[in-house]
């Protein structure tokens, strides 16, 4: 379930440029599960949120960006590997 959450913090963070998913909206996956066109970075991303997810599940994160940026609930970490990737004005 939390590489769930984790996937979906990372599509909406990523807007109209995580075109990677299909038209239903999933990430399309090989017969071992493994997910398909998705860049390495946007991977590792992922796994970063999953991590904090683990480590902090009283809700106390660390290395958060801060709130008035805009982009509160994900890791620095995963902030730098996806902003490139990120087009703001159709996020």
């Amino acid at each position: 379930m939390k590489i769930d959450a984790a996937s979906e913090a990372v599509i909406s963070y990523l807007g109209a440029k995580a075109t990677f998913i299909d038209s239903s909206g999933n990430v399309p996956v090989n017969s071992s599960g493994a997910p398909v066109g998705v860049p390495a970075n946007v991977q590792i991303a992922t796994l970063i949120i999953v991590a904090e997810l683990y480590k902090n599940r009283e809700g106390q994160p660390e290395n958060m960006v801060d709130a008035p940026h805009g982009y509160a609930y994900l890791n620095r970490a995963a902030v730098s590997l996806l902003y490139p990737l990120r087009d703001p004005a159709l996020s």
